[in-house]
């Protein structure tokens, strides 16, 4: 697809790892209709690198070592999704920044795991995280190290260790979630 697509994904599954390096917009038919489904703990279902302007949309995410690994972009939205039974991480974002909608974030399997982990994005902008549903996460349902977000009326619940976590340097505005 060119830079700037709109890829529109047909209900159904997809045995297949995506990768993503330029702008453009992946829009399945709605969370529980389009499945992007990996069985290997090795490699991420979504992977977004190096570019910008993403928007990931009514997708179901299951398995990966990620569900969705965002490294070296900004300005990726994940709106009405869902990133489910990974190994590591729901949503990853290394050196990113992100907006993390209206989405779900559960059952990641190793027992680090975590649901949204924000990683050295400080200087890559703020990330938003708003209305997201997390839970049955081993670790943290929202782990920030050397990171800026909002964090805003999401729901964290079943967590192993914490709700929400603000560590290594970070800075969070957190206004009316549940945990």
């Amino acid at each position: 697809a060119p830079e700037w697509a709109i890829i529109r994904v047909a209900p159904g599954v997809y045995h297949t790892p995506l990768h993503i390096d330029k702008p453009l917009d992946l829009v399945g038919s709605g969370a529980g209709a389009t499945f992007i489904q990996i069985g290997d703990d090795n490699t991420p279902a979504i992977t977004v690198e190096k570019t910008h302007d993403v928007i990931i949309k009514n997708l179901t995410v299951q398995g990966g070592l990620y569900g969705i690994l965002i490294e070296f972009s900004r300005s990726v939205q994940i709106t009405s999704s869902a990133a489910l039974d990974s190994s590591r991480a729901g949503i990853r974002a290394l050196s990113s920044s992100i907006d993390v909608e209206y989405s779900e974030i559960a059952h990641v399997r190793s027992p680090y795991g975590m649901g949204i982990e924000l990683a050295n994005t400080v200087n890559s902008g703020d990330s938003m995280l708003v209305r997201n549903t997390i839970h049955d996460i081993p670790l943290a349902g929202i782990d920030m190290h050397n990171s800026n977000a909002m964090i805003e009326r999401n729901s964290t619940e079943h967590n192993g260790v914490c709700g929400i976590t603000i560590a290594e340097m970070s800075m969070a505005m957190v206004n009316s979630n549940l945990i």
